[in-house]
């Protein structure tokens, strides 16, 4: 009778463990990779945060990878996704307002987190805090005239802090490129900075530049990329191209405005025919537009109000630009 009663025990208990086991819930974690990929796995605090210990996904042949944890785990959970070899960073995603990795001290680390009775995960991009969906961002920068040993970008994002913005990729032709995966949610005010220098556009904005739309033409001019705006093609310390330098130099080298500020006429005069010239509000409207055929010429603006003004010069399909100032 003892021993029917212990067989009755154990069978009960052998039962409870079979079908705890089989009722014991998995977590299943998905995610988009925005490039083709030969593995996806896993890393964490369970792992020790080597990309090559955790669990591998599933491809599901439509851009997405699932794992598969069985059973789910019993404690939160911190975690990384690592494509071919490649560990995620995702400090820039929560530095531009990201919340999918907040464990974090946006500089060094921000890991994933699963807490324990959380659903199954969806809808996660590898290296990411949006959809695979959401456009990157390429600001590709010119150099001219110098070698760099680095060139990075600097904003109110990283408190103007020379050293903790993003740093761009040498293209080995004389242009760097910044990779903003995805582009940012907001407007991107920024400056580029060359080997610890920042670029100072405040001279190309007198000049009638108009990449620095962030000024008061005194103490400070700075870029603005608007969102949705696309990709950035840009020039170190100017407003016009490397190309343009050469130009600009040979053309207008002799070119001489006068005077400013002035009351009634503007004098043009240089070593070749003036060509097209323009003057425009400093919200681009056209308020003057005349050719002078010979090497000097006069621009009427008394009917002009009193203010500053942008002149414009164009031959040979390249332009110059001077401010001006009516009194």
């Amino acid at each position: 009778m003892i021993a029917f009663s212990l067989f009755k025990k154990l069978s009960f208990t052998i039962a409870l463990l079979l079908t705890t086991t089989a009722n014991a819930q998995d977590l299943i974690i998905t995610t988009d990779v925005c490039a083709t990929a030969s593995e996806v796995r896993m890393t964490g605090t369970f792992w020790g945060w080597d990309p090559n210990a955790g669990p591998f996904a599933v491809d599901n042949g439509n851009g997405t990878w699932t794992f598969t944890l069985s059973p789910a785990p019993t404690a939160d959970m911190e975690y990384l996704l690592v494509v071919d070899g490649i560990q995620e960073n995702l400090v820039q995603d929560m530095l531009n307002g990201g919340e999918c990795a907040p464990v974090s001290d946006y500089f060094s680390y921000a890991y994933r987190l699963w807490n324990v009775g959380d659903p199954d995960i969806t809808g996660i991009s590898f290296d990411r805090c949006v959809s695979c969906a959401v456009s990157d961002l390429v600001i590709t920068t010119e150099i001219c005239d110098a070698t760099p040993n680095s060139v990075s970008l600097t904003g109110p994002i990283w408190n103007w802090d020379p050293n903790t913005g993003p740093d761009a990729i040498d293209n080995g032709d004389g242009t760097w490129s910044f990779h903003f995966a995805p582009a940012p949610s907001d407007s991107l005010e920024y400056l580029l900075v060359l080997d610890g220098t920042f670029e100072d556009l405040i001279p190309e904005m007198i000049d009638g530049g108009t990449c620095a739309p962030i000024t008061d033409y005194s103490t400070h001019a700075n870029r603005l990329w608007v969102n949705g705006e696309g990709d950035i093609n840009n020039t170190f310390d100017q407003c016009h191209t490397c190309a343009q330098n050469s130009i600009n130099e040979t053309q207008f080298e002799a070119l001489s405005i006068y005077p400013i500020p002035a009351n009634q006429n503007i004098q043009i005069s240089d070593e070749t025919a003036i060509g097209n010239v323009k003057i425009y509000s400093l919200t681009w409207n056209k308020l003057v537009d005349t050719n002078i055929s010979e090497q000097e010429g006069s621009i009427t603006i008394d009917k002009l109000a009193s203010g500053v003004y942008y002149l414009m010069i164009t031959r040979n399909g390249e332009s110059f630009i001077q401010k001006i100032v009516k009194m």
